[in-house]
């Protein structure tokens, strides 16, 4: 993400073979702090254009530089007499490979960006059978237009720890969300607005395991001798309406479950366990759909306990089809995909289950644990 106020120049250049894909763009004002001038008058603080995004997509997609002026020529006028800013989620990408069509597959080498101001919710993902891995992270204050202060808006300043805290919470995992403050980091500037700032790709992984429990049934899973259960991604509720099926129960809902809150009620029951058994029902993990036979899908990995790395997953173990399975031609589409498309694809995981054989439990070593779930920062 970048931000840009408005009368300044809006710009961005890719690493060499990379192209630029607009995600999302907003000019006009939706923060009375973002670039806010004294001088100013607001009228408004809540206006946008409505085709920031299709502008900027048409000036910028497909090039590997870009730089547009924000300003009402641009993009229109959306509050007369307000101070305005442009601010773009955008993607560099590359290793989308064209061959029949398109072959649907996640860059692994595409950084991808996430900001938000403090006290404001990040969630960022990858797609099923990916894991997040953290590259950098920074709570503080670095940009005096980002998430400006109109009383304190001078300084430079970083929570000591923001990488290692990011990474402990989001590395291996398909999902995560933060809610950036002073409690969850030290404060490192006392009095000033400060922002989080994550750089994070998706890791293709092949070694995670799945599982489906129908409701009122137990998950049950066990990991060899000296290794701990990682939960990657689970899901309580019911996003397939053939998972689990049956024809006596009233279906209200073929929708509904939040996997982020799922797989944190999930973890703080068998995360660095050896074996965990938690009983797929209501009472455990709230009813996200009332009168729905639901199920709960469960994406985990067996780490090592010294190591950190995952076992060895034989093949009969990976559930479902996976992107690179198979080509897929799409002859309609003139540009790539992007790895946040891909989540709109329809579920095919229930067509094939795999299974996790019966292995002795042995209690793990957990001092060796909590060091290895997230990458330490060579500066701390």
């Amino acid at each position: 993400s970048t931000i840009t106020c408005e009368a300044d120049k809006f710009e961005v250049k890719c690493p060499p073979d990379h192209f630029i894909k607009i995600v999302n763009a907003l000019y006009g004002n939706k923060n009375p702090f973002t670039c806010y001038r004294k001088t100013y008058k607001q009228l408004t603080n809540k206006c946008d254009s409505k085709t920031a995004t299709d502008i900027l997509a048409s000036r910028c997609d497909n090039s590997n530089y870009c730089s547009v002026m924000a300003e009402n020529k641009v993009f229109g006028d959306p509050c007369a007499y307000t101070y305005k800013y442009l601010k773009v989620d955008y993607l560099c990408l590359n290793g989308l490979l064209v061959l029949a069509g398109y072959f649907l597959t996640v860059n692994t080498d595409e950084i991808l960006n996430e900001l938000v101001c403090e006290n404001e919710e990040m969630e960022f993902s990858c797609p099923k059978g990916y894991t997040i891995e953290i590259l950098s992270a920074m709570y503080g204050r670095k940009d005096r237009r980002i998430c400006s202060d109109p009383e304190k808006n001078d300084t430079d300043c970083e929570a000591y720890g923001s990488n290692v805290l990011i990474s402990d919470r989001c590395n291996l995992r398909q999902q995560c969300r933060i809610l950036p403050n002073n409690d969850l980091f030290a404060d490192p500037c006392i009095g000033y607005r400060k922002y989080l700032q994550v750089s994070y790709r998706c890791l293709r992984n092949h070694d995670i395991l799945s599982t489906i429990t129908c409701e009122h049934e137990k998950f049950e899973v066990k990991c060899p001798p000296d290794h701990f259960i990682k939960i990657v991604n689970a899901l309580y509720g019911k996003q397939n309406p053939l998972t689990c099926y049956k024809e006596t129960n009233r279906q209200i809902s073929n929708k509904c479950g939040d996997s982020l809150t799922t797989t944190d009620i999930l973890d703080s029951w068998c995360g660095i366990s050896n074996n965990c058994s938690v009983i797929a029902e209501n009472k455990v993990f709230g009813d996200p759909c009332v009168f729905t036979y639901k199920y709960l899908e469960v994406d985990y990995l067996c780490l090592n306990d010294i190591t950190g790395k995952p076992s060895t997953a034989p093949e009969t173990k990976r559930k479902g089809l996976y992107l690179e399975d198979f080509h897929i031609h799409l002859p309609e589409l003139r540009t790539p995909i992007s790895h946040r498309l891909l989540e709109t694809m329809p579920d095919v995981s229930h067509l094939v289950v795999g299974s996790m054989p019966e292995i002795n439990k042995k209690k793990p070593n957990r001092s060796a644990k909590s060091s290895i779930l997230g990458k330490k920062n060579k500066d701390l």
